[in-house]
Parts: C-alpha cells; sequence; structure tokens
C-alpha cells in the first residue's frame, strides 16, 4: 500500500529536495585540510584561478609570486640532468 499526501499524490513521488529551500542535490564540495599535501594542491589551485580572473596591478603582483614559486624549480631541474648527464 502506498501512502498518499493529504493532496491525494503518493509520497513517493514527492522530490526529497524542494526549490527554494537553498538545500543543493549532488555530492557535498571536497575540501581538504590545508595541512595536507591535496590541500596545498588544492591551495595553489585556487591561487591559479584568482590570479587569472584578477586584473590591473594585481595581476602582476600574482605573476611575480608564481614566477618566484616555478622559476627556481625552473632552473634547478635542467641543471640537475645536466648534472647527472656529466656524470654518465
Amino acid at each position: 500500500m502506498v501512502e498518499e499526501s493529504d493532496d491525494g499524490e503518493a509520497l513517493d513521488a514527492v522530490p526529497l529536495i524542494q526549490p527554494g529551500t537553498g538545500i543543493e542535490a549532488g555530492w557535498p564540495v571536497m575540501q581538504h585540510s590545508p595541512l595536507t599535501i591535496e590541500g596545498e594542491i588544492e591551495g595553489f589551485g585556487q591561487f591559479g584561478r584568482g590570479a587569472a580572473r584578477t586584473t590591473g596591478w594585481r595581476r602582476g603582483v600574482a605573476l611575480l609570486l608564481v614566477a618566484s614559486l616555478v622559476g627556481p624549480a625552473a632552473v634547478a631541474v635542467p641543471v640537475a640532468i645536466w648534472r647527472l648527464v656529466d656524470l654518465l
């Protein structure tokens, strides 16, 4: 036997999430703790998305910060490869 609501509609047919309630359907947004590796990666991604949307002097500062983070690695990796090839 199917239970019916006051207006005669089957309770099974009533959606669980009503429009206008502010409740979102689907999976929750995953956010990792900033103290984990995954959280660090998410933080860099959020920084990059924010830097891509900004304009003016803020974009210049963001690009300078990215260059200061990526620049040393961009120089160190080829130098390490060069030294490794010299050893062989």
